[in-house]
């Protein structure tokens, strides 16, 4: 997978687009880890918390890949990082002190 920096006034803020058999949910920890600079496989232990401590990952999966005539974005929290997810296969995850 492959990050894309946001320009911005903050730096930290990470847009990134997965591939279509990247499910959402697995998108969103690599995003937090590269944030983190960490092991994905490492994420529960290193961040303390898990991603369905803060939302279903199988829901999130689902709502996105759902076939819709119209756009869909879904935005959450997962400790203090602001998350957003699209039907287009982007997440983008704001760090707490960022934009």
């Amino acid at each position: 997978m492959s990050y894309t920096h946001i320009e911005s006034e903050n730096d930290d803020i990470i847009d990134h687009t997965f591939d279509s058999k990247t499910p959402p949910s697995i998108g969103v920890i690599h995003v937090i880890c590269a944030l983190e600079n960490i092991n994905p496989m490492d994420f529960p232990d290193e961040v303390g918390f898990r991603l369905h401590d803060h939302i279903d990952p199988k829901a999130l999966d689902s709502i996105v890949a759902h076939d819709t005539a119209g756009p869909i974005e879904v935005h959450f929290d997962i400790e203090d990082y602001h998350v957003s997810v699209t039907e287009s296969n982007r997440i983008r995850v704001v760090p707490p002190g960022s934009g």
